[in-house]
C-alpha cells in the first residue's frame, strides 16, 4: 500500500520501494538468468497522477511512482533490482520489467487491485483497526449513533487515500463518520467529541481558503475518480466583543449568523464565532470582560459544541430558563438555550450545570452531508 509500512501504519513520502527481478523454477527458486541475458529494463504504466498527496495537501501534479533507474544487472544473487518511490498515499502503477534486448516480461500492479478500484486489495490500516476493500470507491454511506443519515461527504477513495492531520497522514473508515475541526481556542473542539462519531483536530493550513478538506480530487493520469461532495471542516474563531446577543454565532453560505433551521452539514458553515469576552460578562463571579472566571473553560467548551451541533444539524433547545439542581435544563444537551443568567452568584444552577453531551435524539439526527 503506498506511504505505509509492512503493518499499514502511514510514513513519510516520497517511499522508496525495493523491486526485485528474478528467472524462477518450477518450484518457485531463483535460477540464474538464461546465457547471455545481462539486463533488465523496467518501465511504468497506467500510473495515477492525483494533485498533491493526500485529500489536502500537496499541489504537485506528478505521477505518484516514479522509478530512479530504468535499467538494472542482474547480481551475483541472481536478482536485478531497482527502487521505486511512491509519491501519493493514494497512487496506483504497473511496473512492467522486460529482458534487455528479449521478450522475457514481468508486471506487477502496485498496489494489488484486482477489481480495478485504485484501492489496495487487502485493504487498509484505520486507528479502528483493518478496513477491507470496498469495490465501490465512490461510496460515501458512513454510519453513526443509529442516525437516519449516512455518509460523512468523504468517498470510501478519499477515506483510503487519507488526509494529513496535524502533520501526520490519517487514513479513515468509511464505515465511520468523520469530521475535521480547526479551532483557534484553546479549548479546541470543546464537547464535540461527544458527538459519537470522529472529531479530528486540524490545523488552519491543512484546509483550504474556503475550508474545504478534500479539495486533491483531480487525477490527469489513470483512472478517473467520480463523486467528490467537497467537504468542509469546522472553522471555529475565538472573537472578542460583547455586542452579539448571544454566546456565539455560526455563520454559513448566504444569511449570516445563528440559523433559524439547522445547517445540513459542514458545507454549509463559512465559520463560527465564539465571542469569549461574552461568556466572560455573563459567568459568576465576576461579570467583566478581562477577568477569567472558573466556570470560563466549561462553559466555552459547551459553547463550542453547541455551534458544532448547529453546523450538523441540530437545533437550539430552550431551557426557557429553568435549572434543577444536580440535573440542570429540562433536557440536559449542549444545544441548551435560554439557560445562563447574568449572574455573579458562583451557586447559580445553570452555571453549576453546565451540560457537557448531546441528547440520544441529538446523535440519530446529526448531518454532515
Amino acid at each position: 500500500m503506498p506511504g505505509s509500512n509492512l503493518s499499514g501504519v502511514s510514513v513519510s513520502l516520497p517511499q522508496e520501494i525495493d523491486l526485485i527481478v528474478a528467472y524462477v523454477d518450477d518450484n518457485g527458486d531463483i535460477v540464474a538468468p538464461p546465457s547471455g541475458v545481462t539486463d533488465v529494463d523496467f518501465s511504468l504504466e497506467k500510473t495515477t497522477r492525483f494533485v498533491g498527496i493526500a485529500m489536502n495537501s500537496g499541489s504537485s501534479t506528478d505521477p505518484d511512482y516514479a522509478l530512479q533507474t530504468s535499467t538494472a544487472g542482474f547480481d551475483m544473487d541472481n536478482t536485478a533490482r531497482v527502487v521505486l518511490e511512491a509519491q501519493d498515499y493514494g497512487g496506483f502503477t504497473v511496473v512492467r520489467a522486460q529482458q534487455q534486448g528479449g521478450s522475457d516480461t514481468a508486471t506487477l500492479a502496485v498496489p494489488a487491485d484486482a477489481n480495478g478500484n485504485l484501492i489496495a486489495d487487502h485493504g487498509w490500516q484505520t486507528a479502528g483497526g483493518l478496513v477491507a476493500d470496498n469495490a465501490d470507491r465512490s461510496a460515501d454511506a458512513d454510519a453513526s449513533s443509529g442516525s437516519g443519515f449516512t455518509g460523512d461527504g468523504l468517498t470510501v477513495f478519499e477515506e483510503y487515500r487519507g488526509f494529513i492531520v496535524l502533520n501526520q497522514h490519517k487514513r479513515l473508515s468509511p464505515l465511520t463518520k468523520d469530521l475535521f475541526v480547526y479551532s483557534d481556542l484553546t479549548q479546541g473542539q470543546g464537547y464535540a467529541g461527544n458527538l459519537g462519531i470522529n472529531v479530528w483536530d486540524i490545523a488552519q493550513s491543512e484546509l483550504a481558503v474556503d475550508g474545504d478538506v478534500n479539495f486533491n480530487y483531480a487525477n490527469s493520469g489513470y483512472g478517473a475518480i467520480t463523486g467528490n461532495y467537497r467537504q468542509k471542516g469546522m472553522r471555529i474563531f475565538a472573537v472578542a466583543g460583547t455586542s452579539s446577543s448571544d454566546f456565539a454565532q455560526t455563520y454559513t453560505y448566504g444569511t449570516p449568523g445563528d440559523p433559524i433551521s439547522p445547517v445540513r452539514g459542514p458545507a454549509y458553515v463559512t465559520n463560527q464565532r465564539i465571542y469569549y469576552e461574552k461568556v466572560r460578562l455573563f459567568s459568576p463571579g465576576n461579570n467583566n470582560t478581562t477577568t477569567v472566571d472558573t466556570v470560563d473553560d466549561e462553559m466555552l467548551r459547551q459553547t463550542t459544541a453547541h455551534e458544532i451541533g448547529h453546523g450538523l444539524n441540530l437545533p437550539d433547545v430552550s431551557a426557557g430558563g429553568s435549572c434543577t439542581p444536580g440535573s440542570g435544563p429540562p433536557v440536559p444537551t449542549v444545544m441548551v438555550t435560554n439557560y445562563y443568567p447574568q449572574t455573579t452568584n458562583l451557586s447559580s444552577c445553570p452555571w453549576l450545570n453546565i451540560p457537557h453531551s448531546y441528547t440520544s435524539t441529538e446523535l440519530q439526527d446529526i448531518r454532515l452531508r
